[in-house]
C-alpha cells in the first residue's frame, strides 16, 4: 500500500511531526483508519460500483428512473409547474437517497449549462450564418427552444448528475427496501 516513508513525507508537509518516532507512527496509524472508515461509508452511501459505464442507461436517466433500482420515479409525480424539481427524499423501493449529500447537485448546474450552451447555440449560429437571419429573430428563436426544453433540460440534468453519480445494483432492484 504506502511505505512508511512516504506517509512520514505526506504527514510532515501538513502537520507539525511529533518528535517521537513512535508517536508518529501511531497518528499515521489513526490517520489511515479513519480515511478507510471514511471511504468505506463513502461507497456504501452511493452504492458505487467499479462498473459504473457499463450499468449506465439512458432508458432509466431519460425516464427519471432511481438510478439503484430502476424501479421508481426520482421525482414527484404528477408534475407540479411550481415545483418543477420536487424529489422525494428517498426512492420508495431501494431506499437510495435522491440528494446525497447538502449541495449534490452543483455538478447538475454545470451539466444543464454546457447541454444548453450547445442546444441553443449551435441552431442560432446556423440561422444567422447559413440561412442569413436576423440576429434579433435567432435570439428570439432561441429564446422559444430554451422555453420549450427548459422542464426537461432542468430534470434531465439532475437525473444524468445522479445517474453518473450512483450505479446500478441488480440486488436492490430484486427486493424492495433494500
Amino acid at each position: 500500500m504506502f511505505s512508511l516513508q512516504y506517509l512520514i513525507c505526506i504527514y510532515s508537509s501538513h502537520n507539525q511531526p511529533p518528535r517521537n518516532k513512535l508517536l508518529l507512527v501511531k497518528h499515521l496509524v489513526e490517520t489511515l483508519k479513519v480515511y478507510s472508515l471514511v471511504t468505506s461509508q463513502r461507497t456504501t452511501t452511493f452504492a458505487v460500483h467499479h462498473n459504473t459505464l457499463m450499468s449506465f442507461s439512458f432508458k432509466a436517466m431519460w425516464q427519471y428512473k432511481c438510478p439503484r433500482c430502476r424501479q421508481t420515479k426520482i421525482f414527484t409525480e404528477p408534475f407540479d409547474i411550481a415545483k418543477p424539481l420536487d424529489m422525494p427524499k428517498r426512492c420508495g423501493h431501494c431506499n437510495q437517497r435522491t440528494e446525497p449529500e447538502l449541495g449534490f447537485y452543483y455538478g447538475a448546474m454545470f451539466i444543464s449549462y454546457v447541454i444548453s450552451a450547445f442546444l441553443l447555440l449551435a441552431p442560432t449560429l446556423l440561422l444567422v450564418f447559413y440561412f442569413k437571419w436576423n440576429p434579433t429573430g435567432a435570439i428570439f428563436f432561441a429564446i422559444f427552444l430554451a422555453a420549450l426544453v427548459y422542464f426537461k433540460l432542468l430534470r434531465g440534468s439532475r437525473s444524468l448528475w445522479l445517474h453518473i453519480n450512483v450505479s446500478y445494483d441488480p440486488k436492490a432492484a430484486e427486493t424492495k427496501g433494500a
